[in-house]
């Protein structure tokens, strides 16, 4: 596994989520402890595959429910892929408003802060009769190690 630039740790998670008034049980506890190992963005897979070796009593439901429960808390992000499929990685900071840049060839991902879309939201909200309330932003291309 190898590891994101992130601000949260399992700690900080697992206080987050007591604060947020839900129970730390093992399962829990080891999914959080299991997710702030990977480097780069993981799937459900990824993380059930690793969890099969230091906990195998860990089950499915649980990984995917404690995966949502940390997205809808804003301590992980949810990457939508072409595909259809999801990878997360860990939240950069707990504001709903993030970006990405995904690497194509390593999966590297990389948090960033400038964005201007807000000032598009008029333009889209006159056009389509839609309000806008927020974003999210993946770019995809090569990473400069791979470029290289």
């Amino acid at each position: 596994m190898t590891k994101t630039a992130a601000v949260l740790d399992s700690n900080t998670i697992i206080e987050s989520l007591r604060d947020a008034g839900y129970r730390v049980t093992a399962p829990r506890q080891a999914i959080v402890e299991a997710l702030t190992g990977f480097e780069r963005a993981f799937s459900a897979d990824d993380l059930l595959q690793h969890l099969s070796a230091s906990d195998p009593t860990v089950g499915r439901a649980t990984v995917f429910r404690t995966l949502d429960m940390l997205v809808s808390l804003g301590l992980l992000d949810r990457l939508h892929a072409a595909d259809g499929c999801h990878s997360y990685v860990l939240a950069h900071s707990q504001s709903r408003h993030y970006h990405h840049l995904i690497c194509n060839s390593c999966g590297v991902v990389v948090p960033f802060e400038s964005c201007n879309i807000e000032a598009l939201y008029p333009a889209v909200s006159e056009e389509t009769d839609f309000q806008v309330s927020g974003h999210m932003l993946e770019l995809f291309g090569l990473c400069g190690s791979c470029r290289a």
